[in-house]
């Protein structure tokens, strides 16, 4: 999922709490299961501090063999966006997060299947929580929600044989775990 999708998605309630975090740490590490939305989290954080005047930076492939934050003394406030930095070697995310600063800050997402390998001051994203969110945002405007639905599903609606929107979305919100 890319940046198009996080504008299309409700907000997450962990953008807040990695917002609070990159302001006081200058790094943030969200982490959660393959699924939960980590992704989804990171850019509307990003859409949110670009709001604010940050350029947003994407490292494309996390397992490069040098990176480096830009100085910040070029007068430009960079966010440093690393998907799946779990797949970076250790001591490489932890240098980058010594290098990240006020006008450079860095988020990282992890990916973690046992909640024993979140690292300590670590957001975990909670992926039920996420489907939630979702599912009110989809149930606060029906009307819309039906319309995009129909394009995916014709079965969907209130034909004698269709199955119900707000059924879907009760079933969807009760078993969906990610």
């Amino acid at each position: 999922l890319g940046p198009s999708d996080a504008v299309a998605c409700p907000r997450l309630s962990e953008v807040d709490i990695v917002l609070a975090q990159l302001g006081i740490a200058c790094s943030a590490r969200l982490v959660g299961v393959p699924g939960a939305g980590k992704s989804i989290c990171s850019y509307q954080v990003a859409k949110a501090m670009a709001a604010d005047g940050f350029e947003v930076r994407r490292l494309p492939d996390p397992q490069a063999a040098r990176i480096t934050l830009e100085d910040a003394s070029l007068g430009k406030r960079c966010l440093y966006l690393i998907d799946d930095a779990h797949l970076l070697p250790r001591h490489m995310l932890e240098r980058l997060e010594e290098q990240a600063n006020p006008d450079c800050p860095l988020l990282s997402t992890h990916n973690a299947v046992e909640r024993g390998c979140i690292h300590r001051g670590a957001i975990a994203l909670d992926a039920k929580r996420a489907v939630k969110t979702i599912a009110a945002a989809l149930r606060a405007d029906l009307p819309k929600t039906f319309e995009a639905v129909r394009l995916a599903d014709d079965e969907v609606g209130e034909r004698m044989m269709d199955t119900d929107l707000g059924d879907r979305l009760d079933h969807a919100e009760s078993t969906a775990e990610v």
